[in-house]
């Protein structure tokens, strides 16, 4: 199982998603089919990525919960978004 969380590219390819890995996105491609893919859901001051919608790609910081809503503050902007927490998902710490 491939976690969301551990690329920095993913394009939707046939129905399978090509992955660029590594901290910009220029490592090693791969494609995974949707059943080996698992989007890791951020919890409060995680690090995160948008996935769907206007802002789908900005990534952020994840600063409350609230239900179904997640309060994020994007990092091109610095604007505090509410967003849907199924179009947010949680990205690694790459070291």
């Amino acid at each position: 199982m491939l976690l969301l969380s551990s690329f920095e590219k993913c394009f939707w390819y046939d129905g399978a998603c090509r992955i660029a890995l590594g901290a910009s996105g220029n490592g090693e491609i791969i494609t995974a089919n949707p059943n080996e893919i698992e989007v890791v859901v951020p919890r409060k001051a995680d690090k995160i990525k948008i996935m769907g919608g206007n802002k789908r790609g900005a990534k952020g910081k994840l600063v409350g919960v609230d239900g179904t809503d997640g309060i994020v503050k994007v990092d091109e902007s610095l604007d505090v978004k509410i967003l849907d927490m199924v179009i947010l998902a949680k990205l690694a710490h790459l070291s």
